[in-house]
């Protein structure tokens, strides 16, 4: 496995090109490995997740577009940006070329510090991409989807290991009434204001991600469903202090709680209970409710 984020894999038949290229991005502080034959380069690939694979491309040198059609067709690499050496800027508009997806290119014989710059500014470039699909632009916080990848990879290490958390859903009460009073951009400020306070008052090991809308999906490792409603009632007491500040009137927000391994050891079975432990909150008569889903698992059991 690469372990440094400047990681390259080389792949080609000349051992120069190899060679030249090893040579100069080891230099300059890069992680670089080589592949000969395209099975290798496959193999070392899907193993090492480079930050940028750099291959030869020509009239005679067919195996690179072929590597590159391989990684495109496979969605855990695909993204992964590739720097194709040709003999001549002339063989970018041939028809191989342009169906293997190449990112960029570069023409041979390479010049060093070119090389460098250019696989450097790929890395940055592939950093910030990264960066963008992670997180969430109103809130900072992470999206979705990242939300959801770290908390699986999270319960996984926790039924190992014999551990607890909590996960918790919030949702804004009276959002719609502050966007039709005050215009969606009071909403939207209103959303920030919640999750620059949440992220502050959580511990370097928690995960919140905004979910969807104005819904919050926290992850609270080491944590029981009392210690996390404990720190949700909290959190409510600040935010309905710093909403009236943001803007003019007080906002609260109802949470459904659920607890691993007891309420579920997986996020399938999970998140369809702390949805009916959200929904159940939002009925309640208060505004403001937080709900474990346990509490509405013993309400059913006791209506039949």
């Amino acid at each position: 496995m690469f372990q440094s984020r400047r990681a390259v894999l080389t792949f080609a038949r000349n051992t120069s090109v190899l060679h030249v290229v090893r040579y100069h991005l080891s230099r300059a502080g890069f992680e670089v490995a080589t592949a000969h034959t395209l099975d290798e380069a496959v193999q070392r690939l899907r193993a090492s997740q480079p930050d940028v694979v750099i291959s030869e491309y020509g009239p005679n040198e067919t195996e690179g577009c072929n590597l590159r059609k391989r990684v495109f067709l496979d969605p855990g690499v695909r993204t992964i940006p590739f720097l194709f050496l040709v003999d001549s800027p002339r063989e970018i508009g041939q028809p191989g070329f342009v169906i293997c997806g190449r990112d960029e290119y570069m023409p041979k014989p390479l010049e060093p510090m070119g090389l460098i710059a250019r696989v450097q500014a790929m890395v940055t470039r592939r950093a910030a991409l990264e960066e963008m699909t992670r997180i969430d632009p109103l809130t900072n916080l992470l999206n979705r989807t990242t939300v959801e990848h770290e908390t699986v990879a999270d319960l996984c290490r926790l039924l190992r290991y014999g551990r607890n958390a909590s996960l918790a859903l919030v949702d804004m009460d009276g959002l719609r009434s502050v966007n039709e009073a005050l215009g969606e951009a009071a909403g939207d400020l209103l959303l920030a204001t919640f999750a620059s306070l949440a992220h502050r008052s959580m511990r370097a090991s928690d995960r919140l991600g905004r979910y969807r809308g104005q819904q919050f999906l926290f992850y609270l490792p080491e944590t029981s469903a009392a210690g996390a409603a404990a720190f949700l009632d909290r959190l409510l007491t600040r935010f309905e202090s710093l909403s009236e500040q943001a803007v003019g009137r007080r906002a609260t927000f109802s949470a459904g709680l659920v607890e691993a391994p007891q309420d579920g050891e997986n996020l399938d079975t999970l998140l369809p209970r702390l949805l009916r432990a959200l929904y159940n909150a939002k009925e309640e008569e208060e505004q403001a409710a937080i709900l474990p889903y346990s509490a509405c698992a013993e309400t059913a059991r006791a209506e039949q």
